[in-house]
């Protein structure tokens, strides 16, 4: 089976859409297809709570500082939830509002309140060194052509082989995209300390899950969608109808659109459990 990347999706899209030649660029379709998926797959796929698009973000709790940036990859700027270790304990923190703060008193933070696009500890800190942990729903990436991104042929501690595209250099920070179905974020915003005709030396801890056909993109992009593979036709019909919307091509629209409504009920059937056989620990009563 065909890989599932942008060249393909845009051959898709062309095809099934019949689409006129040389009325959209293939970044133009790919454009319309990042905001099909960012739009209306990927808040299926949250909804699920199935954990699609999970990251974590771990910080050093820092004495004095109670303000702590939620990631700006954050889709909706939402967590799915805030933690801290403490030794070798998770402990959960407890959402508050801001109406409940009482005291200007430092501690060990048990709650945690929203103020703008911060997460605030409370009480704040009194000591550096616990890790704040905050979990969210990442934003798919933007798609790209793949020649914009880059195949990873060899892996030596932080250097990477491959034939990096024009234009990449030290002062971008990249991705690395799981290069088989899936093709979820293995790591993001990495730093180059070298970027060479036959390689990159990324900084930082390199994922240990990384290997060889693995791909490397510019921060934010890829050249695959981050979707189940059960998705692709949905993201292709939705991308259809956006055209045919740009279009104003009424006559097909709505058999376009009739499709795509198709899809999308029986991709959520798809959802309702990733895992049938597992049964789920519930944390309070049922009754």
């Amino acid at each position: 089976m065909a890989t599932f990347n942008t060249t393909r999706l845009v051959s898709q899209v062309t095809l099934k859409g019949a689409l006129p030649d040389g009325r959209f660029t293939d970044q133009e379709i790919l454009d319309l297809a990042s905001d099909c998926l960012i739009s209306e797959i990927a808040p299926i796929l949250v909804a699920s709570r199935e954990e699609y698009y999970v990251q974590n973000k771990d910080l050093t709790v820092t004495a004095s500082q109670a303000n702590y940036l939620i990631p700006y990859r954050a889709m909706g700027a939402t967590l799915r939830e805030v933690k801290i270790l403490r030794g070798t304990r998770w402990v959960d923190l407890i959402r508050i509002d801001p109406e409940e703060i009482a005291t200007t008193d430092t501690g060990n933070p048990e709650y945690f309140y929203l103020e703008g696009n911060n997460v605030v500890l409370y009480p704040t800190p009194d000591a550096t060194g616990d890790t704040l942990r905050l979990s969210y729903f990442a934003r798919p990436s933007s798609l790209v052509p793949t020649t914009e991104c880059a195949r990873i042929t060899a892996i030596a501690s932080n250097t990477l082989t491959l034939t990096p595209p024009s234009g990449w250099d030290t002062s971008d920070t990249f991705d690395l995209v799981q290069g088989i179905s899936g093709f979820q974020l293995k790591g993001i915003d990495f730093s180059a300390s070298q970027v060479n005709a036959g390689d990159i030396v990324l900084s930082g801890t390199i994922p240990t899950d990384l290997i060889v056909g693995d791909y490397v993109s510019l921060s934010g992009e890829s050249c695959f969608p981050h979707i189940p593979a059960d998705a692709h036709q949905l993201l292709v019909q939705l991308t259809v109808v956006s055209c045919l919307e740009a279009l104003g091509d009424q006559t097909n629209l709505p058999i376009a659109v009739q499709r795509a409504q198709s899809l999308k009920q029986a991709f959520g059937m798809l959802l309702s459990s990733r895992i049938q056989g597992a049964p789920r620990k519930f944390t309070s009563a049922l009754i």
